[in-house]
């Protein structure tokens, strides 16, 4: 299945390739936002368990995250609150579920 697994054509999913985000599982990311969004229907990009991801690759989305490219939405999961960057928290509107 690869890095990541894109579901529909207005979805692109990133997940860890292993317990931990590294630089290259993020690359399909950066990959998809260099394009200009042209389509009425916004992108949306799923980052899957954000609390795994380690402060050196956590730095390099938050540029992405205080600046969403015109077009494209970020969703992020995470069991753990605690284990996120709190400046990446702090540019959050946070949703608490259940399961």
């Amino acid at each position: 299945t690869g890095l990541y697994n894109q579901q529909h054509h207005h979805c692109l999913w990133i997940k860890p390739a292993q317990q931990t985000y590294l630089k290259q599982d993020l690359d399909p990311l950066f990959a998809t936002v260099q394009f200009k969004h042209t389509s009425n229907q916004p992108f949306f990009i799923i980052i899957d368990q954000l609390d795994f991801m380690p402060p050196a690759a956590a730095n390099n989305l938050l540029k992405l995250l205080e600046e969403p490219p015109v077009g494209y939405r970020f969703i992020a999961l995470a069991s753990s609150l605690d284990q996120i960057m709190p400046t990446i928290i702090s540019r959050a509107i946070i949703h608490h579920t259940s399961t």
